[in-house]
């Protein structure tokens, strides 16, 4: 007698089709090497966006691996059950969905940069007011700032504590943190360092022009706010009418999953409506 895998329940279905690809995964070792390389390149553009602020992705490679394991698994169930273009469907979605993510922590990590040094600015500049000299000042205010600049400035301490001279501790660092209102920073200082001044004065402008940009920042995510939410919501508009659809009518739903006509009209929906999300994001700014 033949044995017919369309006979076994689908849920038993899964779990063979799964347990066969993190098998096959877990063999073979070249294709997750030339995986992660092939990612690393694809998300190239916002792991350089990363590196300039000096924050490195935790255990990188190995969510690299999980990303393309998550792709096989959808991509093998989709032929297991006889359903490929479902499975192209979902292995399309796991696919753009990590570089969004990366997008969206940059944009908030660039933000808590710019928040975190108008901070760091002004306990510096009350720090000097007490007898403070600039290089304490930094040991000062890294004690009370959290990460990332609160780690940047305690290594900057630390190197001068060690006989470095204060002027290349800040260019290095200038090098590490390759972020505009970084580099204006560092740059008024060693530049104050080298001609002389009143360096609470120095630290009082460059807060009030980092404060004045960090203003205009905050008008632009207002009048861009509205525009940010229509385009989520829009890319969310057809899994939610799929959803209340499947709620009215699950025998008709259901065809769109089961038939190969259904399944390229998804996968095309979701190609399309991609598309559009990434072109409103060029539109609203969010895009790196």
């Amino acid at each position: 007698m033949d044995f017919d895998i369309t006979s076994l329940p689908s849920w038993t279905v899964a779990v063979i089709a799964t347990l066969t690809a993190v098998s096959i995964g877990l063999m073979v070792e070249p294709a997750s090497y030339f995986w992660v390389k092939y990612s690393r390149n694809h998300l190239k553009s916002i792991l350089k966006e990363f590196k300039k602020i000096s924050y490195d992705l935790p255990a990188l490679e190995f969510w690299l691996k999980i990303w393309g394991l998550s792709i096989g698994c959808a991509l093998f169930l989709g032929i297991v059950s006889m359903k490929p273009l479902l499975g192209i469907n979902v292995a399309f979605i796991l696919f753009v969905i990590p570089k969004q993510v990366l997008i969206r922590l940059l944009h908030k990590r660039n933000i808590t940069l710019k928040e975190q040094l108008i901070g760091a600015i002004s306990m510096m500049s009350n720090t000097i007011k007490t007898g403070m000299s600039l290089e304490q000042t930094f040991d000062a205010a890294g004690n009370e700032l959290k990460a990332p600049l609160g780690d940047e400035f305690r290594r900057i301490s630390y190197e001068c504590a060690r006989g470095r001279v204060f002027d290349r501790v800040l260019n290095d660092s200038k090098s590490r943190i390759q972020f505009q209102e970084y580099s204006i920073f560092v740059t008024a200082l060693t530049t104050n360092k080298q001609r002389g001044g009143d360096v609470t004065v120095t630290l009082q402008e460059i807060k009030k022009s980092l404060s004045e940009n960090r203003r205009l920042d905050r008008k632009l995510e207002a009048d861009t706010s509205s525009g940010k939410m229509t385009t989520n919501i829009l890319a969310a508009t057809p899994a939610a009418f799929l959803a209340l659809s499947a709620l009215m009518n699950p025998a008709g739903t259901g065809l769109m999953f089961s038939t190969l006509a259904g399944q390229f009209i998804l996968l095309t929906a979701t190609i399309i409506t991609y598309a559009g999300y990434i072109w409103a994001q060029k539109i609203t700014g969010l895009e790196f």
